[in-house]
């Protein structure tokens, strides 16, 4: 290891230990916090891409881990226990919010792709602002739960398209990568299937995999042989890794209920390590000189703008629900702070050769002032209004 290696490498660990210290001070969420300590460190600091090399890789994997732990926090128990009338309100706001996007995106006159960006959705700011709201065992923060994950799932079908459509267009390998995918997700729910039933009439063969407390971490190891088990059949398929990742974590989550214990430690090696070098990769990567370029600020700006108006235009289809009129408009927020996928679909677009710089630096941008705004007008509607 260099000298410059070793040195990215502590600064970067010093950093994500103080951060959360630092973004519980100024009320920001921490993944906003290490991005932009890696923005300050990287507009004084300029390393050579030799000194890179273990922090791509750690940064890489801290994103596929952020991808995996996405999945474990699917519910299926909650899924299957929500009215199919529910369901059908969830999934229609979604179609809703898509088609907003793409008349806005029109009339607008802006690149199709920015569509993929307005209707991303993600949970990952959305968990700890429940519990810290004292509303994640509350029927309205199930739903709000069932809802993002509903929305995290359509998020994920949106950059595979996008992924497809951008290597291959219309065309026979694009139509092969699709039917590759497809066999990706049958063998998946297949293998979740026979494991269920496994487990049905085995209930204690398979439980070495979700335990802890012992000094060989079964519970840790298993998890991580199943999310690289995954990760490595998509790179053997030639689909994309977060993919696989993503239906890695859902399949353990299905198969093993009681899961907590595994959950909470895994989750204390990604958010405690992994994924914070991810995030502060993201931001020692982002050109700090495109904080002063008219295009990019105005990229972010417009973008922020239109994720909260096809939400708030999308949320008419909860007025069929039995919902109270001053509830609903939780609904629309709860949504628009997707922080962890906007900086994906930037990342993905940018080594696809899709976006410009600037495009990419505007996503970037987006997701920190959406993740710093919204939250905040999501707190104050469910003390004010919520009953």
């Amino acid at each position: 290891m260099s000298k410059e290696e070793a040195l990215l490498l502590l600064l970067i660990s010093v950093g994500a230990f103080i951060m959360p210290f630092v973004a519980r001070k100024f009320h920001v969420p921490t993944a906003v916090s290490e991005l932009l300590y890696g923005m300050f460190i990287g507009s004084f600091l300029h390393f050579e891409p030799h000194a890179m090399g273990i922090i791509n890789f750690l940064a890489e994997l801290g994103f596929i881990v952020l991808m995996y732990m996405a999945g474990l926090e699917l519910d299926a128990e909650d899924l299957q226990k929500t009215s199919n009338k529910t369901l059908l309100i969830f999934i229609s706001h979604f179609l809703a919010i898509v088609l907003f996007s793409v008349i806005l995106v029109n009339i607008i006159g802006l690149p199709p792709y920015f569509n993929l960006f307005i209707v991303i959705t993600s949970i990952g700011l959305l968990f700890p602002i429940l519990s810290e709201l004292d509303i994640m065992e509350t029927k309205l923060g199930k739903e709000l739960l069932i809802l993002g994950s509903i929305g995290e799932v359509f998020s994920l079908l949106a950059l595979t398209a996008f992924t497809v459509i951008y290597n291959y267009g219309i065309s026979y390998g694009g139509l092969l990568h699709i039917l590759k995918l497809a066999a990706f997700c049958a063998a998946a729910f297949f293998t979740l299937k026979l494991l269920q039933l496994f487990t049905w009439w085995f209930p204690n063969k398979l439980s070495f995999m979700a335990k802890t407390g012992v000094s060989s971490e079964t519970g840790l190891r298993g998890n991580f042989l199943n999310m690289l088990v995954f990760v490595a059949l998509a790179a053997f398929l030639n689909i994309e890794v977060i993919i696989g990742a993503f239906i890695g974590g859902m399949l353990f989550a299905a198969v093993f209920k009681a899961r907590e214990k595994i959950q909470e430690g895994f989750e204390m090696i990604g958010h405690g390590f992994l994924v914070p070098i991810f995030f502060i990769y993201v931001g020692l990567n982002f050109e700090t000189s495109l904080l002063m370029d008219f295009t990019v600020v105005k990229y972010a700006l417009l973008l922020c703008l239109l994720i909260i108006i096809v939400r708030v235009l999308a949320g008419f289809v909860f007025l069929f629900g039995a919902y109270r009129l001053n509830n609903i408009p939780v609904f629309p927020f709860s949504t628009s702070f997707s922080l962890t996928l906007l900086i994906a679909a930037a990342k993905l677009g940018e080594s696809l050769g899709v976006f410009s710089k600037d495009i990419s630096g505007g996503v970037v941008l987006a997701s920190i002032i959406s993740a710093l705004i919204f939250p905040l007008f999501f707190r104050i509607i469910i003390k004010k209004l919520v009953v």
